[in-house]
């Protein structure tokens, strides 16, 4: 795999998607754009990225890491502090301006668990994608949080083409 086209269904609601808010003031992540779940439209397509599309930089990776970069503003779903929503950071900037081996905060790793779906976890699998509260309406904020089984942390990851 070096990239797919995907979005990201959330098993908690057929059609509920996996996108971005606009800049918000809640959660203490002002001024930045957060991840949250949303019907499907252009805005919630993602590019599944594995290291060698990467680039040039090397990172902290293995062959079961990729980064999710969203396909309209190219930013990277970063992971942030536990409990809080999930960001969309400057992907490339990281990505080429640093000076160790990248950054983990954008590596991410499926895991099957079964009838189709997977968790999205972070590099090291302490943190994986939930959706906030068990909340099914649109403009839920996805945060981090650890690993419970709950349908707000199963994914149906659909091919675009």
């Amino acid at each position: 795999m070096a990239e797919r086209r995907i979005r990201i269904e959330s098993a908690l609601r057929s059609g509920l998607f996996l996108g971005l808010s606009g800049p918000v003031k809640d959660h203490t992540v002002f001024g930045y754009t957060c991840v949250q779940v949303e019907y499907a439209d252009s805005g919630t397509i993602w590019l599944m990225r594995d290291e060698a599309s990467r680039g040039p930089t090397k990172g902290p990776m293995d062959a079961a890491c990729y980064h999710l970069v969203h396909e309209m503003t190219k930013g990277g779903l970063c992971w942030g502090a536990f409990g809080k929503p999930l960001i969309i950071a400057n992907y490339y900037f990281s990505l080429t301006n640093r000076d160790d081996t990248g950054d983990p905060a954008f590596n991410c790793r499926t895991e099957e668990i079964g009838g189709g779906l997977v968790a999205i976890n972070n590099h090291d699998r302490s943190h994986v994608l939930t959706v906030e509260e068990l909340r099914r309406a649109p403009g839920t904020p996805v945060v981090s949080s650890t690993w419970k089984g709950g349908t707000n942390q199963r994914w149906r990851l659909i091919e675009v083409r």
